[in-house]
């Protein structure tokens, strides 16, 4: 009996030895997982055969990855609002065609507002971007007014385009000059003045004058090839211009019209190059005329050259023919010149400075500079190269075969050159003159009154006024 239980106990002892033996390695798995693992504590699992116990970690693990995706959800969440700030820019445009720049900014309550930038108008009338303080919910702002600029070009005879395209002058009216808004690459608006069509009443050619008096277009002279012939459609001339054999009118249209001598096709108008027109000259044998655009086109005689318009011409704003030259003003105040130069007329002195206005003789030109004085290159013959020291002030210039003449901004009118035939001699009758033009050896001024004077050659009866 007593062996029996000792063999009983011996069995029981071996089934307690071999039931605790697997738990050691799994406290030592238990271990080894909560010191790898960041959630976990390196607290020794008890050794006991509990697959309850076992199972914590497992409850920690998900636990803990459910909060991780929280956390991950919760950053998805904040990088979206910040994403919800949008900034958008609009470009509207009012009914009147100005161009209208709003800016807008939206934000979530949730992100803090960030500074914008506000379009605002300075005095002068081009919107500038201003910053908008940081935290302001939403910023637009339009410019208000139209930003157009007009000005008044008086009727002097200086001849100096500048601004509008519409032609509604007619000759008892002031011209007027608008100036339009165009848009940058940029986009910011700037202002840009288009020419428009100078006012000339008066225009001695050769041996013929044309001027508008008592409410009407006149012409005398000579009329060989009916160059003094002015054509019934002349009532809406508004400026002209006299030549040797041919005369030119500009219509308030913008379009020219010729009557008088086309041997050299110097009134055959391409339809073409015969629209916006603002100003016209007439040459020896022929046509000058300048468009809106500042662009310069010549048709006639050019034995010289005098109708080949250089290919890199300025953007020009007035034009002189002579007897076989042209001259323009470009809008930067300087002077190009082509065609003939056997006397230098067209070799430009380099010391001009800015010119106001400019004129062409028949072998000599002249401009009116900046502060009013003259100066003269070309045929200096006959005192042409000596300009008189009562030539000051002047708005404009004019010049004939072997004369020049210059009009005063006081209304006095100061001659030189050649006298043979008295056209250098200013008659006391010439007072309170607004625009002169001088002929071939004769010269014409138009008084404040409407009534023209004239003075010189008269073999042809081009001074004997109508």
């Amino acid at each position: 009996m007593r062996r029996f239980l000792s063999f009983v106990l011996l069995l029981a002892c071996i089934w307690y030895m071999t039931m605790r033996t697997p738990a050691l390695p799994t406290a030592a798995m238990s271990l080894a997982r909560d010191a790898s693992h960041p959630t976990y504590t390196a607290t020794p699992t008890p050794l006991r055969p509990s697959i309850k116990k076992r199972s914590t970690p497992t409850r920690k693990r998900t636990k803990t990855r459910t909060a991780t995706k929280a956390i991950a959800k919760s950053r998805t969440k904040t990088r979206a609002a910040t994403k919800a700030i949008t900034k958008s820019r609009t470009l509207t445009r009012t009914p009147s065609g100005t161009p209208t720049a709003t800016s807008t900014l939206t934000r979530t309550p949730s992100v803090t507002p960030t500074a914008t930038r506000t379009l605002t108008r300075t005095p002068s009338g081009t919107p500038t971007a201003t910053s908008t303080p940081s935290g302001t919910p939403t910023a637009t702002s339009t410019p208000t007014g139209t930003p157009t600029a007009t000005s008044t070009l008086t009727d002097t005879p200086s001849g100096t385009p500048t601004a509008t395209s519409t032609l509604t002058n007619t000759p008892s009216d002031t011209p007027t000059a608008t100036s339009t808004l165009t848009r940058t690459p940029s986009g910011t608006p700037t202002a840009t003045s288009t020419p428009t069509i100078v006012a000339v009443r008066i225009a001695a050619g050769l041996s013929h004058s044309i001027a508008y008096r008592n409410g009407s277009w006149a012409g005398w002279g000579s009329n060989t090839y009916g160059q003094a012939t002015v054509p019934t459609s002349a009532i809406a001339i508004v400026a002209v211009a006299a030549a040797q054999n041919h005369s030119l009118g500009l219509l308030a249209d913008g379009t020219v019209i010729g009557w008088g001598d086309n041997d050299y096709d110097q009134l055959t108008f391409d339809s073409a190059n015969n629209q916006n027109i603002t100003q016209v000259s007439a040459g020896g044998l022929f046509t000058l005329k300048l468009n809106k655009f500042g662009i310069v086109f010549g048709q006639g005689d050019n034995e010289y050259g005098q109708t080949t318009i250089p290919s890199d011409l300025c953007s020009v704003q007035a034009i002189a023919a002579g007897a076989n030259h042209s001259l323009a003003l470009c809008r930067d105040g300087t002077v190009r010149g082509w065609g003939d130069d056997s006397y230098g007329q067209v070799s430009i002195p380099t010391d001009l400075g800015v010119v106001a206005a400019i004129a062409a003789g028949t072998n000599h030109s002249l401009a009116v500079l900046q502060d009013g004085s003259v100066r003269t290159w070309g045929n200096s013959a006959a005192g042409l190269g000596t300009v008189p020291t009562t030539a000051v002030g002047v708005s404009a210039v004019s010049a004939g075969a072997s004369h020049s003449v210059a009009l005063t901004a006081s209304g006095a009118v100061v001659a030189w050159g050649s006298n043979t035939s008295g056209q250098s001699t200013v008659p006391a009758s010439a007072t309170g003159v607004i625009a002169i033009s001088a002929g071939s050896n004769h010269t014409l001024a138009l008084l404040t009154d409407g009534s023209v004077v004239c003075w010189g050659a008269n073999g042809a009866g081009q001074c004997t006024i109508p």
